[in-house]
């Protein structure tokens, strides 16, 4: 016997607990009906005693299967909020980027779009690094910025006088847009 919970079977025993029939379960969740004759089964056996009285018109609850369902019911509960908090973090991008910039260039065009971007952005930090002295990217935890022919790195302006006006972050799979009117000097 495994040492982990039967998670699915307590979640399905759960379910046919509240809908108070197999058959309800399973079209309520969408799954086939014997995976859930199945699968309380096989809490069951594990636990060693019988959860309802079944008949061919009846399904009810014993004593033992009554006090089970309300412990099952709240850790399906549980797990429902547990996976709809991760999917909510998941589809938000979030993390660290870290940029080198010349002080210059940082100053007048990245510092002035930090606001808009983390309010947008609210999960994102950015170590933002301004120096006019050289920056050893590796050395210093910063990836390569991309060139023209490998555009997955982090910032799409690498040159000093180029036009480009957007940052992108590879990681987060996210694209940010600088605007201006003018061309950095």
């Amino acid at each position: 016997m495994s040492k982990l919970p039967d998670f699915e079977g307590l979640a399905m025993f759960a379910k046919v607990a509240e809908e108070r029939s197999f058959a309800a379960a399973a079209r309520t969740m969408g799954s086939p009906l014997p995976r859930y004759h199945r699968a309380v089964t096989r809490l069951e056996e594990r636990l060693g005693g019988r959860l309802f009285n079944r008949t061919s018109r009846r399904l009810a609850l014993t004593d033992y299967g009554h006090t089970l369902a309300e412990r099952a019911t709240k850790i399906y509960a549980e797990a429902e909020e547990v996976e709809d908090f991760a999917r909510e973090t998941s589809s938000r991008p979030r993390g660290l980027v870290k940029l080198a910039a010349p002080l210059s260039f940082g100053a007048r065009w990245v510092a002035p779009l930090l606001p808009e971007f983390f309010r947008t952005y609210p999960d994102i930090s950015v170590d933002l690094h301004l120096t006019d002295a050289h920056a050893d990217l590796i050395g210093d935890g910063l990836r390569r910025g991309p060139s023209r022919s490998d555009p997955r790195g982090l910032v799409a302006c690498r040159a000093p006088g180029c036009t480009c006006t957007s940052v992108r972050c590879g990681v987060a799979n996210l694209s940010v847009t600088l605007r201006s009117t003018t061309a950095p000097a």
